[in-house]
C-alpha cells in the first residue's frame, strides 16, 4: 500500500479509491465486561445487535447534579460500563460552591457530606471518566437568602427596567462579579484535577437587563455620550439595538477572560459553554454569541441545549449548528430525556443521537444523570449508539489539521460534486514535538453517522508533517477520519474528525443553484425573492414556486454588498433589485437583522414600486421595526390560536366570503395595528370584527402586506408544508403585490 509524505517537501502520494468504494457492512463483535446497573451490580444483557450503528471518536456524556447516583464510585462505574466517557457536574453557582471554595460560599452540605468535587474527580479518574465542572456562573442558584441579600445590598444583582433589584441574577459587567467568576474558575482548575471548567448561564437572564448604574456608566462609555431618558432608550428606543451589541461584548469578554486565565493558570484543562440552540436570535436576546467564541478560540467546545421532543425542529437546530460552527470546535448536543422542554424515551434518545451524528455533531450530552436514566436509558443506547468503545474525545485528540478543497459555495455552505476526486491532507501540527516517535496515521472517510466508506491509507507521519490522499468521494455528507496513535501505545487509536463534506450529485447541484438563481431578464412571471435567513424560507419557495404565476428564488442577503451607493445611502442587494416582490419569512436573527438603514432601503423601494411581504415578528413585534407604517403599525400582542377569519373579501382572500375561517399551523399569530393606508384583510379569531392578522395596503408606487402568521412552521417551529390556508394567504398575498390581482378592497 502506498503511503503518505511529508508536505514540507510538497511532495504528495496517495491511494486512489473510486465512489464505489465497498460500503462498511461487517458485523461487531465485541467482547466485554456487561455492564453495571444503577446500584453498582452486574447484570448480563443479551450482546449488541450485529447491525447496531455506533460510532467511535466521539463525546458521550451527561449533565448531573453535584451528587452521584447513589454514589460517585457506582456512578462512574455505570458510565464507563455503558461507554459513556464524560460527565459534566454542576459543582457550584454564584451562591454556593460545594466543594471546599476560598472564593464562593460553600454549600451547608459540605460540612455534612464532604467535598462532592473531589469525591467525583477520584471517582472519574478510576474509571477513566473526563470531569469537566459546571459552574451555574452568574446565578446565585440554591444560594442561602443571606447571601443573595448580600449580593443586592452591594448591588451587584441585575435590575430590571422600574429600577428593581435583587434578582437572582449577578450583572455581568459588575467588575466584582467578574473578579469572582474568573477566580472561581481558576480555583477549580488549579485546586481539583478536572479536566475542564463548563460555563452554563454564562448570560442575561432575558433582554430586559441590566439596567444597573454600572452598566449605564459603561454603555455610555462605549457610546461617547450620554444615554437619556434611561432605560427606555436602551430598552424600546434608538439604542435598543446598540445596548443588545454592548450585551454581547460583556458576556464575551468574560469569557475570554476566563479562557485565558484558566489556560494560563493550568495548561490543558478545557474551556467550554453549555449554550442556548439558536445563536442568531439568542446572542442579541440573552448575549450569548457562542459562534464568535468557537471562531476565536475563547472556548474549546460547545454544548447547545437542543431539549424539544420534536425530531423535525431538532434536526434544523443541529443542521444550523454544524453549519455556524463549520468545525471550528467539538460540537456535543445536548439531549434532554430529563429536560423541563422535552421528556424522551430512550428510543427518541436512539433516534436524536443518530441524527446528530448523520448531521456532523461530535457527540453528545444527556440532561441528566439520574437513576432512571442509569437503568432505563443508559442500557438501551449501550446495545445500539453506545455498542462501540467511545475512544478518546475530539477535543482531547491533539492537534489535526485537514486539508480540504474548497467545493462550490451555494446560499452560504460548500458543496463537492460526488465521483469526481477530491485531493487533501492530514496534518499533525507541532503539538505533538514531545513525542518520541512518528504517529501512526491511517486515513479513512466515512459517511457522517460514521459508517465505514472507504479506508484511504496509512502511514508513519512526524510531527509537523501531513499526510496526503486522493477519493472519488459518492454522494452524502462524509468525513474524514485521521486515527492515529504512537506505536508503544496501548490505548484506543485516537480519531479525529475533518469539517462535514457534503457531496451531492451534479444533479442536485444543479437543483440548489437554482433555487438562488435570479429571474433571467423578460421573464413574465412574477418575480418572488424570499430572504433565506428565516424559518419556514424552504416551504415558502416550494409553495411559490408551485405556482406557474410566479417565479421564486432564495436571496442570503437584504443590504448591497458595500451597504451604500455613491450617495452614502442605504442599498439594497442586486438579487431584490431583480425581484418584483420581497417576501421576509419569520426572521432567525433578532430585530438587528432590520437595521435602520436596511429599513429605510425596504421602504424606499416600496415606495418606488415594489411589492413586499412581511410575517410573524418582522411585521412589527418583539423589538423589530415596522417596515412601513402607514400600512401597519406593527404588533400590538400574541393570540395563542391557530384560528384566524377573512375581514375583507378580495384579491387577498381569493374565493372566500367576509367571516369565512382560515387555520394556521404554527402556535400563535401576531396582532398588528393598522396604519393610515392599512386595510385589515384577515382577524384574529371568529369575527371580522376581531384584532388584525394581515394588514395590506398601498404606499407610493408600491404595495405592502403585513402578516401575523408564522408560514411554513410546524406547532413546535420546525420547516413544514404550507397548510391548506396558509397557501392561500401566500400565494394571493404575492400575486396581488406582483400586480396580479385587484387592489386590496
Amino acid at each position: 500500500m502506498r503511503g503518505f509524505c511529508d508536505s514540507r517537501f510538497h511532495t504528495v502520494l496517495w491511494l486512489s479509491v473510486g465512489g464505489s468504494a465497498l460500503l462498511f457492512a461487517a458485523a461487531l463483535a465485541l467482547v466485554r465486561e456487561p455492564p453495571s446497573t444503577a446500584d453498582g451490580s452486574r447484570e448480563a444483557p443479551a450482546a449488541p445487535a450485529a447491525t447496531a450503528t455506533s460510532k467511535s471518536g466521539e463525546l458521550r456524556g451527561v449533565w448531573m447534579g453535584p451528587e452521584g447516583v447513589p454514589t460517585w464510585e457506582q456512578t462512574m462505574r455505570t458510565l464507563r460500563s455503558h461507554h459513556f466517557n464524560a460527565v459534566f457536574p454542576w459543582m457550584c453557582s454564584a451562591g454556593a460552591a460545594y466543594y471546599r471554595s476560598s472564593v464562593l460560599p460553600i454549600s451547608p452540605k459540605v460540612a455534612t457530606q464532604g467535598d462532592a468535587l473531589a469525591q467525583c474527580v477520584t471517582a472519574a479518574r478510576r474509571w477513566g471518566i473526563e470531569v469537566h465542572v459546571r459552574m451555574i456562573t452568574l446565578m446565585t442558584y440554591t444560594a442561602p437568602p443571606d447571601v443573595r441579600a448580600a449580593y443586592s445590598a452591594a448591588g451587584r444583582t441585575v435590575v430590571g427596567t422600574g429600577g428593581e433589584a435583587g434578582s437572582e441574577w449577578l450583572c455581568p459587567s459588575n467588575p466584582a462579579n467578574r473578579k469572582m467568576v474568573v477566580a472561581a474558575a481558576v480555583e477549580l482548575a488549579t485546586k481539583y484535577a478536572v479536566d475542564g471548567i463548563q460555563l452554563d448561564y454564562i448570560r442575561y437572564p432575558s433582554t430586559q437587563g441590566c439596567f444597573c448604574r454600572t452598566c449605564r456608566a459603561a454603555f455610555e462609555r462605549s457610546l461617547g455620550r450620554r444615554a437619556d431618558d434611561w432605560p427606555t432608550c436602551v430598552a424600546k428606543d434608538d439604542l435598543r439595538v446598540p445596548f443588545r451589541q454592548w450585551r454581547c461584548e460583556q458576556i464575551t469578554a468574560l469569557v475570554g477572560q476566563v479562557s485565558s486565565e484558566v489556560r494560563a493558570a493550568r495548561p490543558g484543562v478545557r474551556v467550554s459553554a453549555a449554550v442556548f440552540n439558536n445563536w442568531e436570535r439568542h446572542r442579541f436576546s440573552i448575549g450569548q454569541d457562542w459562534k464568535r467564541w468557537v471562531k476565536e478560540g475563547l472556548v474549546d467546545f460547545v454544548c447547545p441545549m437542543d431539549y424539544t421532543s420534536s425530531m423535525r425542529l431538532f434536526e434544523q437546530l443541529v443542521r444550523s449548528q454544524v453549519h455556524w460552527i463549520d468545525s471550528a470546535a467539538p460540537l456535543y448536543v445536548g439531549i434532554g430525556p430529563y429536560s423541563d422542554a422535552a421528556k424522551l424515551t430512550p428510543e427518541q434518545v436512539e433516534a436524536q443521537i443518530n441524527v446528530s451524528r448523520r448531521l456532523g455533531a461530535d457527540g453528545f450530552v444527556l440532561f441528566k444523570y439520574t437513576e432512571g436514566l442509569a437503568g432505563t436509558y443508559l442500557p438501551k443506547l449501550w446495545r445500539s449508539v453506545a455498542a462501540l468503545p467511545p475512544s478518546t474525545p475530539p477535543h482531547a485528540v491533539p492537534e489535526v489539521a485537514f486539508g480540504l478543497p474548497d467545493g462550490v459555495e451555494i446560499g452560504g455552505e460548500r458543496f463537492h460534486r460526488a465521483e469526481r476526486d477530491v485531493l487533501g491532507t492530514v496534518a499533525l501540527s507541532g503539538a505533538l514535538s514531545g513525542d518520541a516517535g512518528a504517529r501512526s496515521v491511517r486515513v479513512a472517510v466515512h459517511r457522517a453517522s460514521g459508517e465505514l466508506v472507504a479506508e484511504l491509507g496509512r502511514a508513519d507521519v512526524p510531527s509537523g508533517g501531513s499526510a496526503g490522499f486522493r477519493f472519488a468521494p459518492p454522494a452524502g455528507d462524509l468525513r474524514i477520519a485521521a486515527v492515529f496513535e504512537r506505536q508503544e501505545s496501548r490505548r484506543q487509536p485516537a480519531i479525529k474528525w475533518s469539517p462535514l463534506l457534503r457531496v451531492r450529485t451534479g444533479q442536485e447541484i444543479e437543483e440548489l443553484r437554482s433555487r438562488y438563481r435570479p429571474a433571467a431578464p423578460g421573464e413574465q412571471r412574477v418575480k418572488a425573492a424570499v430572504f433565506d435567513r428565516g424559518r419556514g424560507s424552504a416551504p415558502i419557495l416550494a409553495a411559490l414556486r408551485a405556482d406557474d404565476r410566479i417565479y421564486a428564488f432564495l436571496i442570503t442577503r437584504l443590504e448591497g454588498e458595500m451597504g451604500t451607493d455613491t450617495a452614502a445611502r442605504p442599498r439594497l442587494s442586486i438579487s431584490i433589485s431583480r425581484a418584483d416582490v420581497l417576501v421576509l419569512p419569520q426572521l432567525c436573527a433578532g430585530p438587528e437583522a432590520l437595521a435602520p438603514e436596511t429599513v429605510a432601503a425596504l421602504r424606499a423601494w416600496v415606495e418606488k414600486g415594489g411589492g413586499m411581504l412581511v410575517t410573524h415578528d418582522a411585521a412589527g413585534y418583539r423589538g423589530y421595526p415596522s417596515v412601513v407604517p402607514s400600512v401597519c403599525l406593527g404588533g400590538a400582542g400574541v393570540s395563542r390560536t391557530t384560528r384566524c377569519v377573512v375581514a375583507t373579501a378580495g384579491a387577498l382572500a381569493p374565493g372566500l366570503a367576509k367571516g369565512a375561517g382560515l387555520t394556521h399551523a404554527y402556535v400563535d399569530h401576531i396582532l398588528l395595528r393598522c396604519g393610515s393606508r392599512g386595510t385589515k384583510i384577515v382577524a384574529d379569531g371568529s369575527r371580522p370584527e376581531g384584532a388584525p392578522v394581515v394588514v395590506a395596503g398601498q404606499f407610493g408606487d408600491g404595495r405592502f402586506v403585513a402578516s401575523g402568521i408564522a408560514y411554513g412552521l410546524d406547532k413546535d417551529g420546525a420547516d413544514a408544508p404550507l397548510t391548506t390556508d396558509e397557501r392561500l394567504l401566500l400565494l394571493a398575498a404575492v400575486r396581488w403585490l406582483g400586480r396580479v390581482g385587484s387592489h386590496a378592497r
